[in-house]
């Protein structure tokens, strides 16, 4: 029975992991996760639009060289290597590695990429329940045998 539920378990976190990775990490990139993650503002977000402190601050620059103002993203670079992913995957956990070091320059930008929302973790857990459950119950009803 642990050999079954080893199996299934390593089976849902490989699951939710690719659900992850597919579904909410280009969302870390957008003004409105931005807004739900409380990701800190940058500089010259709390400049009126136009004014010359906004045009002289980061956020004034990126916009004026790279034509838009989204979180996490100056030349896309960062937003391109997001899109692949290695997942680790043991009974325990599932992890996602991102090879984005552009992130790292910051204290608080690797942390606010991978902040996970409440509802996107209820939802995976949702995911990891459903996938278990089938799983093991397959499993389990291939491995017992009757002596």
């Amino acid at each position: 029975m642990a050999k079954q539920h080893r199996q299934a378990s390593r089976q849902a976190y490989q699951a939710i992991a690719e659900k992850h990775h597919t579904e909410n990490t280009a969302k870390r990139f957008t003004r409105e996760h931005a807004l739900a993650a409380g990701y800190r503002q940058r500089g010259g977000e709390q400049h009126t639009f136009g004014s010359k402190a906004f045009w002289s601050s980061y956020t004034g620059r990126k916009l004026k060289a790279k034509g838009h103002m989204l979180p996490l993203v100056y030349s896309g670079v960062t937003r391109d290597r997001a899109r692949m992913a290695t997942i680790v995957v043991t009974t325990n956990r599932g992890q996602l590695k991102y090879s984005v070091n552009a992130l790292n320059f910051n204290p608080w930008t690797r942390e606010e990429f991978t902040r996970i929302l409440p509802t996107e973790a209820a939802e995976l857990g949702q995911h990891w329940d459903q996938i278990y459950n089938r799983l093991f119950n397959q499993n389990l009803n291939q491995g017992m045998r009757f002596v």
